[in-house]
């Protein structure tokens, strides 16, 4: 009788033990299941579930220990500089998990600091930096430079100026030289740098391409680099001497085809014009080519000092 006792308590005794196992087993298959379930989330770029331990989607290979911009609380990669949404400096501007910036934490060493069960407070915490803005130029990530919306790199070096510089200067399209592929500042309140500005008077208008001086300005020769005269529109070497006209010069004489002498190769002035102080007034011919005789205005003959009437 005592044997079967015995034998029945130690049956149930197994029974027990084996009830506690599988208990055992249960909670501890459901704890890993409910485990692995809180330890996925999803991928930042496509969505596909990983898990939380994982530094890379295994779908995109997008990098997942991601942290937070503080402007506009937009998941951002590690490795990114700005946020792709609101463009914010993501190297001094971002928070992780835990809220704080990643660039202005820093272990606190500092002796004066009152601990308690909820609160940790220290009276030389550092503020985060202020926010740079990126510049507007097109493909740049440079930090603006001073008030305007470019870099540096992308500002007009022209003092005060706050504009885009042009693509082939160092200045924007309102302070570069108008001339054709000139990269230079202008010439104060001018439309050309020093270089491409008539350099007659005050004159602000654009050199020709031969000369320092502009179409205005530049002697009416065509192979000629002067300036025009005061009052005419050719150069005082290319002028005709007679007072007051403004004619060019015949290419062999000082005097222009109207006051020359008609006779061909000759350089002098027609005497009607006042060679020599002569008084005639309708003579084609200088001094030297006219008939002597008094009152005569005919061009003499070769052989003779009269021409072919008063021969």
């Amino acid at each position: 009788m005592k044997n079967i006792i015995s034998l029945t308590l130690s049956i149930a005794i197994l029974f027990s033990f084996v009830a506690c196992n599988t208990n055992s087993t249960s909670s501890n298959i459901s704890n890993a299941t409910n485990s692995s379930i809180t330890e996925r989330k999803l991928c930042a770029n496509c969505n596909e579930i990983i898990l939380s331990k994982d530094r890379f989607c295994g779908k995109c290979g997008f990098a997942t220990n991601n942290k937070t911009c503080s402007n506009c609380g937009e998941e951002v990669a590690s490795n990114n500089k700005f946020c792709r949404k609101c463009g914010n400096s993501i190297e001094s501007n971002v928070e992780d998990s835990s809220g704080i910036h990643a660039d202005t934490y820093k272990p606190n060493t500092n002796s004066n600091v009152n601990i308690d069960n909820s609160t940790i407070s220290n009276s030389s915490q550092e503020t985060p930096s202020k926010i740079e803005k990126v510049c507007t130029a097109a493909f740049c990530n440079n930090a603006i430079s001073g008030t305007g919306s470019y870099c540096y790199e992308h500002t007009c070096l022209k003092s005060g100026c706050a504009a885009q510089k042009a693509s082939s200067s160092e200045y924007c399209l309102l302070h570069k030289c108008f001339a054709a592929n000139c990269s230079n500042v202008k010439n104060g309140a001018g439309e050309y740098c020093y270089v491409h500005t008539c350099t007659y008077g005050n004159c602000m208008s654009q050199k020709s391409s031969s000369t320092n001086y502009c179409f205005s300005h530049k002697c009416m020769d065509s192979t000629c680099k002067n300036a025009k005269s005061e009052s005419g529109i050719y150069c005082y070497e290319h002028t005709c001497i007679k007072n007051g006209c403004i004619l060019q010069k015949s290419f062999s004489s000082n005097y222009c085809p109207t006051h020359k002498c008609m006779v061909s190769g000759c350089e002098n002035a027609k005497q009607g014009e006042g060679y020599y102080g002569t008084t005639f007034t309708n003579c084609n011919y200088c001094y030297e080519h006219t008939c002597k005789k008094s009152g005569c205005t005919s061009q003499k003959t070769s052989m003779s000092e009269y021409c072919t009437i008063h021969k």
